[in-house]
């Protein structure tokens, strides 16, 4: 199939200029600052209790606040499982004399800032898979406008109450869009195991009813028509490891169907060598699309080419 992208012209073109990357960061403070204001409240909670007593020692009586003082601890949600009570006593009292008590008049800040400090341990998790959704709501709320603007109404299906709909609230949790352009139907799922791969796969493009999604249309084939990579993080620094990872698994993909599979990349970062790779994989047919997430004419081209069933007419 010869490349038609009309929103790329040269590999400078995919390049992730200064103004992107500053987008892209922006919005990954906003989502982060968004997570981080309940361990915030949690942490107000836990002053106010604390200023209910007046010696470190009398913590191991704050049943309302005992959760987040075995936090203080540096116990996680989930290492907590795994202890008895009285493990978990130990835990405050290690925190009362090792921390807390030399801590002296300030053992209430002590305490809040230990809890913080593991809490953003957890944070931290949440931000690494955050990257993902926020780059996949990107590209699930482009196709919509774009559907949308032809007329069209997609179905989405919700990652987590797990039923069609044509309604969506958050664009980051829908986990297939489903839509029918010129009397076809398609189904667009993310991270998906294709059993003939063996593996995960970002985007996928399936020609078929929503009503076959998910079990019938990973096993067909014959309904899969693209395979997708997808790379949210936006720090120049890693561009070129994503692109590798990301090219690395495309192969893998083209392989498992000798061939017979269209592929795609859509990345946030992209630097010059990355990009010269990438455009000249699109010239040669190795890639059938590729886009930059954070340009507007690029992320427009490659939803409505996936739209019309990776046509660009």
């Amino acid at each position: 199939m010869k490349f038609k992208n009309k929103s790329i012209s040269s590999s400078k073109d995919l390049i992730t200029r200064h103004e992107q990357t500053r987008k892209g960061f922006l919005e990954f403070a906003l989502h982060k600052n968004a997570l981080a204001t309940p361990y915030v409240d949690r942490a107000n909670v836990l002053m106010q209790d604390l200023k209910t007593i007046d010696s470190p020692n009398e913590i191991i009586n704050l049943e309302n606040s005992r959760s987040a003082l075995i936090t203080a601890a540096g116990i996680s949600k989930k290492a907590s499982k795994y202890l008895n009570a009285q493990d978990l006593n130990d835990a405050l009292k290690q925190l009362i004399n090792k921390h807390l008590a030399p801590a002296g008049e300030n053992f209430r800040e002590e305490a809040v800032y230990r809890f913080l400090l593991t809490k953003g341990d957890a944070l931290g998790g949440q931000m690494r898979n955050l990257v993902g959704r926020i780059a996949q709501g990107r590209l699930v709320q482009r196709i919509s406008s774009v559907l949308e603007n032809m007329g069209n109404s997609p179905y989405f299906f919700s990652n987590t109450s797990k039923t069609w709909s044509t309604d969506i609230s958050d664009f980051e949790d829908v986990k297939a869009m489903y839509w029918i352009y010129n009397n076809h139907e398609y189904v667009l799922g993310f991270n998906l195991n294709i059993p003939k791969i063996g593996k995960n796969i970002d985007i996928n493009l399936f020609q078929g009813n929503k009503e076959k999604y998910l079990k019938e249309l990973t096993q067909d084939e014959n309904a899969l028509m693209m395979c997708g990579e997808l790379k949210g993080g936006i720090d120049p620094a890693g561009a070129d490891e994503h692109w590798k990872t990301g090219n690395s698994s495309l192969q893998r993909d083209r392989d498992a169907f000798k061939n017979n599979i269209l592929t795609s990349f859509v990345g946030a970062a992209i630097e010059k060598s990355m990009a010269d790779e990438i455009y000249s994989q699109l010239q040669s047919g190795i890639l059938s699309n590729a886009a930059n997430l954070y340009k507007e004419d690029q992320l427009t081209t490659y939803s409505t080419w996936l739209i019309k069933g990776c046509r660009y007419d």
